[in-house]
């Protein structure tokens, strides 16, 4: 399980060239819209299965990271939020790109009871178990001294766990943010489009999950990954690098 202080991503290979000092004092709140908001980049994270083994990331989600629009280094943070990123934990706060973003959005899907013995019972005979859609929300909180990200209350009090190992994150996406066109940047927000699909899909397509035969977490994140490309204007697919 994550630290309160949003302990989240381990070490990039360009970490200590985006630690950046900020000095304002404002919170970013959910659901408002704020002047930092810049572009959006989008990754797959593979990381262990809950209660699984530390070596095998087999569990995928998909990650929307909104850039801070006030970034003086946007070239630079362009050139790394493009870079496939390995690690051996799954502490996402280590990793500057990420400390770098006003806030963070993770989309998964897994078993409704994961650590319980009679979902992997169930699962490992290729039977359907009981699944559930998430979204946590993680913000960068500016205060004085300090750069944290934390997760929002909510997901607090769910303490929302995340098995724990190896993780890799891919860039898949990004969409610019239409500075200039109200109308396309009110119509253009990826994050309101993943978690309308979340709201229509959860107790429909997502309500069971199969390891084959069915849906699972990668099938997840490959038709909500699909339908934001669909549902936005000038999202462009990346390749790592």
């Amino acid at each position: 399980v994550f630290p309160d202080n949003f302990s989240r991503l381990s070490s990039h290979r360009r970490h200590s060239s985006l630690l950046t000092s900020l000095s304002r004092t404002q919170s970013i709140k959910e659901n408002e819209t704020d002047d930092d908001d810049g572009d959006t980049h989008i990754f797959l994270r593979f990381s262990p299965l809950i209660g699984g083994p530390a070596f095998l990331p087999l569990h995928v989600e998909l990650i929307f990271a909104i850039e801070d629009a006030n970034n003086s280094e946007q070239q630079q943070l362009k050139q790394n939020m493009d870079a496939i990123c390995i690690m051996q934990t799954n502490n996402l706060s280590s990793t500057s790109i990420l400390k770098e973003c006003v806030k963070l959005h993770r989309f998964d899907f897994l078993p409704e009871n994961p650590t319980d013995p009679s979902t992997l019972a169930r699962l490992s005979t290729l039977r359907a178990v009981p699944g559930r859609v998430r979204h946590r929300v993680y913000e960068r909180q500016i205060d004085e001294g300090s750069n944290n990200i934390q997760m929002n209350d909510d997901e607090k009090n769910n303490k929302s766990p995340d098995g724990k190992g190896i993780t890799v994150l891919i860039p898949v996406g990004y969409l610019p943010y239409a500075k200039n066109d109200e109308n396309i940047a009110a119509n253009n927000d990826s994050v309101a489009v993943a978690v309308q699909f979340k709201e229509d899909y959860s107790d429909t397509l997502f309500k069971e999950l199969r390891v084959l035969g069915g849906k699972n977490c990668l099938s997840f994140v490959l038709d909500l990954l699909s339908h934001v490309e669909s549902s936005t204007i000038g999202m462009q697919r990346v390749g790592p690098t």
